[in-house]
């Protein structure tokens, strides 16, 4: 079963969700972050559409690491790219922070 989201997900297209879902870990290093988590997050981002629509997906993930708030790193960029181009129905993601400590970036996107 379907849970209904008001307003529900809309395929621009009239047939497929289109969904970018960003991935991030800081920092995989023995101790710290597993980079089995990329997966997870995956895991979870797909279960939740499952959830949440019956439509058929194009799922595109952007999956990274690296340590620190550096803000220029190139799977940021190149995420940013991707929402601005006005290709995607939704871009998916936990929290914020996954992205990027500056949520800025997002109030004009």
């Amino acid at each position: 079963m379907v849970a209904e989201l008001k307003p529900p997900l809309i395929a621009r297209n009239g047939h497929t969700l289109r969904v970018l879902l960003p991935c991030r870990v800081s920092d995989p290093a023995p101790g710290k972050q597993d980079i089995m988590s990329l997966a997870d997050q995956e895991a979870l981002y797909r279960h939740w559409l499952a959830d949440h629509t019956a439509l058929p997906l194009d799922i595109t993930v952007l999956a990274g690491s690296g340590s620190g708030e550096w803000l220029e790193r190139a799977e940021y960029l190149h995420l940013i790219e991707l929402v601005k181009s006005d290709q995607f129905d939704l871009c998916l993601t936990e929290v914020l922070e996954v992205i990027s400590i500056n949520r800025s970036e997002f109030s004009s996107v």
